[in-house]
């Protein structure tokens, strides 16, 4: 049986481009807004793969902005006295159904404050898009499954977008916009050098217990997205980390029945190799997702390219597709419903607002 989630892997770099085309003409007015607001930090926050993005897209608003940027968690946001808001704070909203009860909570909370609220989200009709002051669409099309893929590539590429227009004109903001646009070319190579070796690679780990998956920087977003999508998609235990804290005391547990998956990047490479070193010593089955493979083919059992980047700030959007792949030929491999997680029923009781579904749940 052939379940959606590989369906809708396979569909993220046209998501990615849909939502990029349709999105750049209204991006760039509410880019203009927003610095006319004259906002002095950016608070990004969401729920689960929304708050993966946020993470992943802090550093891309650090870098190319100058502008203080935070990602909280929705849950905790909305825990946040009023006082945190103010009217310089611009809060950015990310939520695919825009139903989650933390994600209106803190978006109640920062319009008490008259903090300008922008949502990111795929639902036009949605509680968070009729609250927001600014809204942005990402146009992924519908995704009948529970780990989202093209969803959590097309909000990474939306709020990339967002930070290129916010930036002043000059050579760096045209090749990153550029660059941007060519990430759906990329993806589909990678889809194309990576699927089969997924698979290959989930028939020798099925019966593993454990994993960690580590990374830096604009990495960790999807390190933890990763983690995510192999607990909730698999039943295997997994835990996101960045990469040098492996070294603080979670190294200890490595052994014969655990995964090791560094996302390589230059950044903090020499790091990843010490630690790649000493899992291989600890007896794990190490998984290296790289650009550069230069020393990584000793020291890892399986080697993933990734294609060329224009840029690092633009990993997380790929380097999540071959662990998304992992995460259904592991569920294959063990005979689970990747679309619809056994118990997923009740955790959409408690994190819908009341009343409230899913979109996909909704066109059934």
């Amino acid at each position: 049986m052939q379940y959606n989630m590989i369906k809708h892997i396979h569909e993220t770099p046209d998501a990615l481009r849909s939502t990029l085309e349709k999105a750049l003409p209204g991006v760039a007015g509410i880019g203009g807004r927003l610095t006319r607001r004259g906002c002095e930090t950016i608070i990004l926050t969401g729920c689960g793969a929304s708050f993966h993005d946020a993470l992943a897209v802090k550093y891309s608003f650090e870098s190319m902005l100058n502008i203080p940027t935070l990602a909280i968690p929705a849950s905790e946001v909305g825990l946040y006295p009023k006082e945190f808001f103010t009217l310089k704070r611009c809060l950015i909203a990310i939520s695919r159904s825009g139903e989650k009860g933390d994600i209106m909570a803190a978006v109640r909370k920062a319009k008490m404050a008259s903090s300008p609220v922008l949502a990111v989200t795929a639902t036009p009709d949605s509680l968070l898009a009729r609250e927001a002051d600014e809204v942005i669409l990402t146009s992924e099309g519908p995704e009948y499954c529970q780990p989202k893929t093209k969803s959590y590539v097309s909000v990474l590429g939306v709020l990339n977008l967002l930070s290129i227009v916010f930036m002043k004109p000059g050579s760096r903001k045209t090749a990153l916009l550029k660059g941007l646009f060519d990430m759906p070319n990329v993806i589909a190579q990678l889809l194309k050098s990576s699927d089969e070796t997924m698979k290959r690679i989930a028939r020798r780990l099925k019966n593993y217990r454990h994993a960690y998956v580590t990374g830096t920087q604009s990495n960790l977003g999807s390190v933890l997205e990763a983690a995510l999508k192999l607990k909730e998609t698999s039943s295997i235990h997994t835990e996101g980390f960045p990469t040098g804290e492996v070294a603080q005391g979670p190294l200890l547990l490595l052994a014969k029945d655990w995964a090791y998956i560094p996302f390589v990047t230059e950044q903090g490479r020499d790091m990843a190799t010490r630690i790649m070193k000493a899992a291989h010593r600890k007896g794990a089955t190490v998984i290296a997702l790289a650009e550069n493979l230069a020393g990584l083919k000793g020291i890892a059992h399986h080697v993933v390219r990734i294609p060329a980047l224009p840029t690092e700030l633009f990993a997380p959007m790929a380097y999540i597709i071959p662990v998304q792949f992992l995460a259904y030929y592991l569920a294959m491999e063990k005979g689970l419903n990747c679309d619809d997680p056994k118990g997923f029923d009740m955790i959409l009781d408690l994190i819908l607002e009341p009343g409230r579904k899913e979109p996909e749940m909704r066109d059934q």
